[in-house]
């Protein structure tokens, strides 16, 4: 079985159930899991969906630093709890904006637009999302990129539906 780390409980956590040992695009494999997951949670509650991503980015930041520190890289590859946060950063922020004005949640169409915003944004890291990935380190480093990507994902999201 792979490792990222000594500690099996880490790994089970920071690769949110090991998606992040996936030989094809780990990010992308679980990007695409939370937005399934988070799409049927907007229907539960947002208060329970930001409570989850409250949780996943602050033992995120936590587990990742002390990885980080372990393993001497910069950002694993394997670590894909903040794609898990920011994906759903993003679903959530959408969800609540459409609920505002519609009364109504986001559609799977939407949620898949927002899994492809999120993913273009992760990958491409336009500025200022490039900085916090060159610029800060450990934990924090790994987990912001992807906090400000979901908050692009869906500011580029509602931007996209003013016009539709």
């Amino acid at each position: 079985m792979k490792k990222l780390s000594k500690n099996i409980y880490y790994d089970l956590i920071l690769t949110c159930g090991f998606m992040g040992f996936s030989p094809f695009a780990p990010g992308t494999v679980c990007s695409f899991f939370v937005t399934i997951i988070s799409f049927y949670l907007l229907n539960v509650s947002h208060i329970l969906l930001g409570i989850l991503i409250l949780i996943s980015t602050a033992t995120g930041v936590y587990l990742s630093t002390k990885v980080v520190k372990e393993t001497k890289k910069i950002d694993p590859k394997e670590i894909v709890i903040d794609e898990l946060v920011g994906q759903g950063l993003a679903l959530l922020i959408s969800d609540i904006y459409v609920m505002r004005y519609t009364y109504n949640h986001i559609n799977i169409y939407h949620a898949m637009l927002l899994f492809i915003l999120f993913r273009v944004f992760d990958i491409l890291k336009p500025m200022p999302i490039d900085y916090i990935d060159d610029n800060f380190h450990y934990g924090f480093g790994v987990m912001f990129d992807d906090v400000i990507a979901g908050i692009f994902a869906s500011i580029y999201f509602i931007f996209i539906l003013s016009f539709l």
